[in-house]
């Protein structure tokens, strides 16, 4: 039987295990929900052990479905959230939650750091902005605010090597992350020398000893032990390889490799990602989160409208009141279509959530320009039109540093739309192209395990032959001029009066209504 790999990401809503052969094919897939608690106002913590059953659970149910027998399996990789961290003990055991990126305990610490310390981190880690969700400021926080169970930590880990660890039946003095992995915690990696800065940590008042050493991503990290073997199926002393961070995975996994290539992931949340090997020109944006990609020569900078895809779904939901209904994604688009681009001069500000890139917490979302002419079309593609604006304010952000992109590779739910990709290669004055496989993050885990294994050698060339390109939207001369000149008058309004308006939003959001 041909040789078959297994890939399992831990992502925040959910828990996902895939099986799938040396060609490419996907064989089997299983996904568990994951749970948060919020302990205190503007805490949110999930449980690692959680993680740890769902992906147990899911590799024997892989197995069970696909029929592959364990000697058929010949390696596992693992992809998971970049921006989190959980205490284990010498035995690999959690002491402590899992704290992800959502969690804001640590603003405070993030704010006397900003205000307080030499940014170094600029430098370093192609980071400005100083904020709660950075892994070192919970680190600190948690020490300053002497939380009980630090004291039994002997070493804090991402979520993906968590469960890889304990797979292995690893201690805590062989814990371990990859390169993209660490970058995610955005602050205290040194992209220069891919591996963490002590200079930073000293700063932020950490000990380093509680870092887990930083590997290559296809680095094999241990093999299945005798108990895992038991509980899922697999054979004993299958290799484990060290994996990537969620969104590095998905990007390797649709071939997006090498200068001038760009991803969008038009899911929830829009994810533009553009890769670039130009470190100075991601110290000097401001606007883009940078982290180091699978490969340690490259980087990957990107952009997160998180209520991108997120608007679509309210839309329908609550304002169309079709909740549930897919049928209304295609109808919207038809109608959405047939009207001329820039909606009739209405404009959306897509910010239901707050904006993340640049982040601006205090953004909401808002409709502006309308009058009797419009109705459900002219919303529609005003919304479609927001999030291919924020997708142009990234490319505009590496472009004034010189670094120009070839095209776009599409995935997720948006990406069934034809409207909406053409209004993003006419706003992006770049061609938009489809691939077959929509779950790259999946091939991407299996295929740093083939790679890892020796089973591939070449993984540019590999994922290249498992995807195809299916259609390309070119972009339209005469829209992509209209479109920057949108933009511009856009980006004067956004950064003016509705700046101004929101800054005033929190005297209405104080005010409360009679009972």
């Amino acid at each position: 039987m041909k040789a078959c790999f297994i890939g399992f990401d831990c992502g925040t809503m959910g828990t996902k295990v895939a099986l799938y052969d040396v060609d490419g094919n996907c064989l089997a897939e299983a996904f568990a929900e994951n749970s948060f608690s919020y302990p205190n106002p503007g805490w949110v913590e999930m449980d690692a052990m959680v993680f740890f059953e769902n992906v147990v659970n899911g590799i024997a149910e892989c197995i069970e479905k696909s029929g592959v027998p364990a000697e058929a399996i010949k390696g596992i990789s693992a992809s998971g959230i970049v921006d989190g961290t959980v205490p284990i003990d010498e035995d690999f055991n959690p002491v402590g939650p899992f704290i992800p990126y959502l969690d804001m305990r640590a603003k405070e610490e993030a704010r006397y750091i900003q205000e307080t310390a030499e940014p170094i981190w600029v430098e370093e880690s192609a980071k400005h902005g100083m904020g709660p969700d950075c892994v070192p400021m919970v680190l600190r926080w948690l020490y300053k605010n002497n939380v009980p169970y630090v004291k039994k930590a002997k070493k804090f880990c991402n979520i993906a090597p968590f469960v890889l660890g304990r797979l292995a039946g690893l201690k805590a003095e062989d814990a371990f992350v990859d390169w993209s992995h660490a970058s995610g915690w955005t602050v205290g990696f040194n992209l220069k020398t891919n591996n963490w800065s002590e200079r930073q940590f000293e700063i932020y008042e950490v000990p380093t000893d509680i870092l887990p050493k930083v590997v290559a991503p296809w680095e094999v990290i241990g093999g299945v032990s005798k108990e895992m073997a038991a509980r899922t199926g697999l054979k004993e002393g299958t290799p484990l390889v060290a994996g990537a961070g969620d969104l590095m995975v998905s990007t390797l996994g649709a071939g997006v490799i090498g200068p001038g290539q760009a991803f969008d992931v038009a899911g929830t949340a829009s994810i533009m990602t553009f890769i670039t090997d130009d470190l100075q020109a991601a110290i000097n944006n401001k606007v883009l989160v940078t982290s180091r990609h699978v490969f340690g020569d490259e980087l990957i900078l990107w952009g997160c409208l998180s209520s991108g895809g997120l608007a679509r779904g309210w839309y329908r939901d609550g304002i169309l009141n079709l909740k549930g209904i897919t049928a209304a994604y295609p109808m919207m688009d038809s109608l959405a279509a047939t009207v001329p681009a820039g909606a009739m001069s209405a404009l959306f500000v897509p910010y239901l959530t707050g904006a993340m890139t640049p982040s601006w917490p205090e953004a909401k979302g808002a409709w502006l320009g309308l009058t009797p002419g419009h109705n459900q079309a002219h919303l529609w593609r005003a919304m479609m039109e927001s999030v291919a604006f924020e997708y142009r304010l990234y490319l505009g952000s590496l472009e004034e540093q010189g670094v120009t992109y070839e095209r776009v590779i599409g995935v997720g739910g948006g990406a069934k739309s034809a409207v909406w990709n053409q209004i993003k290669s006419d706003m992006l004055n770049l061609p938009y192209t489809l691939i077959t496989t929509q779950d790259t993050g999946a091939l991407g885990n299996c295929l740093l395990a083939a790679h890892g294994t020796g089973y591939v050698s070449d993984m540019i060339a590999t994922v290249k032959g498992w995807t195809e390109e299916t259609k390309t939207f070119t972009p339209r001369p005469e829209y992509v001029e209209f479109y920057n000149k949108l933009f511009e008058v856009r980006q004067e309004i956004i950064n003016g009066p509705v700046a101004e308006i929101f800054k005033l939003w929190s005297k209405v959001d104080a005010l409360q209504p009679p009972k």
